[in-house]
């Protein structure tokens, strides 16, 4: 009931006013656009239209600068990388020779973080194939003594980009600070990205380097990781695994998942500007749209946005121990909460591991606090589930 003297909006006046603020469109009901994959408007509520019953939205724009609040709780060298980091341009793959020129660009960029990655963390990297997939065998630093306890045992790496860009040895930081310690080697899996490769060459790639890693070590040996694209590629993997016939890895651990790639979920609009490394409209949308060959349908398909799947045993199998990891300030964080709360209530083993004032794949800062902290939990839970 509402408070003495306040009367309540009836539905059809609230309507009316969101339609004048811009908030929606006219003729939709209650304003939920149902997260499709392209935004059909980008009007958001005018803040100063008179009477306007809502706050706006923050547009792409916003993600153009650092955000401005810097939180106290994260460690100096996160709050450095907060007042220095924005989304800034948006991603052009609109021709071959802009997806080319994107990926030089990419890879330029990372030319010294990839050779200290290598430095630090593995004691060699070989280039080679398993199962016909091109990919990087890493073995990590103190292997050669027999370091770590699940020394031998191997560690299968997707690595993100958006299902465009990247590679195994440009993006798997994370997965040799996880490796190191325990003494994993690291598979890295170079799949085929789009444009020129759309759904499921990816996926089939994944499934086929996974085969190969059978024939030599038991799936009690084996662990998944994947950091954004890469993991939702990792989940879309042991949803497919089911369906092929082949036994579960022993763990998987998701960092900042993609896994859903219409825009649907809350912080996909809501942290616009807060992460600075992803926004949708600038960075995700085309690279989807690539992902599925422009055929805006496939998006909702459960292989291609693995939150959409059906988890219960009786669909998916009895899936292994995953843990998802986000950052609070992450533009995937509202759909890597549903996804934890979808395998739990399916019955999956899961652990939900969110980080406070994190942004997307912030485990890949070596110089970060937070991501040497982030990495080592994953380390553990991979041990405990391998070491058995």
């Amino acid at each position: 009931m509402a408070p003495l003297g306040l009367r309540r909006p009836s539905a059809a006046r609230l309507a009316a006013v969101l339609v004048a603020c811009g908030c929606i469109a006219p003729g939709s009901a209650g304003g939920a656009a149902g997260g499709g994959a392209a935004p059909t408007s980008t009007a958001a509520c005018p803040s100063a239209a008179a009477n306007c019953a809502c706050t706006p939205a923050p547009t792409p724009a916003a993600a153009a600068v650092p955000y401005c609040f810097i939180p106290d709780t994260i460690s100096p060298e996160a709050q450095a990388v907060l007042r220095a980091t924005a989304v800034g341009a948006g991603l052009d793959i609109s021709t071959p020779e802009k997806v080319k020129a994107t990926r030089e660009a990419f890879v330029q960029g990372r030319v010294q973080i990839t050779e200290r990655v290598l430095q630090t963390l593995f004691e060699s990297a070989v280039d080679g194939t398993l199962g016909g997939v091109p990919s990087v065998l890493g073995l990590p630093r103190g292997y050669g003594g027999g370091r770590g306890q699940l020394h031998g045992k191997v560690l299968m790496y997707l690595h993100g980009g958006g299902y465009v860009l990247g590679s195994a040895r440009t993006q798997w930081a994370t997965a040799g600070q996880v490796a190191k310690p325990l003494g994993l080697q690291v598979q890295g899996v170079d799949f085929r990205v789009a444009p020129e490769h759309a759904y499921p060459a990816a996926l089939d790639d994944a499934v086929a380097a996974y085969r190969a890693l059978l024939a030599s070590h038991p799936p009690k040996d084996i662990a998944l990781l994947g950091d954004s694209a890469g993991g939702g590629l990792a989940l879309a993997l042991l949803l497919r695994l089911k369906r092929e016939g082949l036994p579960q890895p022993a763990a998987a651990v998701l960092c900042s998942p993609w896994v859903e790639l219409t825009k649907q979920g809350d912080t996909q609009t809501t942290l616009t500007g807060v992460d600075p490394i992803l926004q949708y409209e600038k960075k995700l949308y085309a690279s989807a749209l690539a992902y599925v060959g422009g055929d805006e349908s496939k998006l909702t398909d459960p292989l291609v946005s693995p939150l959409r799947a059906d988890f219960t045993i009786a669909s998916a199998g009895q899936l292994p121990p995953i843990l998802i990891q986000v950052g609070l300030r992450d533009t995937f964080l509202s759909n890597a909460a549903r996804l934890y709360r979808k395998l739990v209530k399916a019955g999956q083993p899961a652990k939900f591991s969110p980080w406070e004032g994190m942004w997307h794949v912030f485990q890949a800062w070596l110089d970060v606090p937070e991501a040497r902290e982030a990495t080592a939990e994953a380390a553990a839970f991979l041990a405990a589930h391998m070491a058995r």
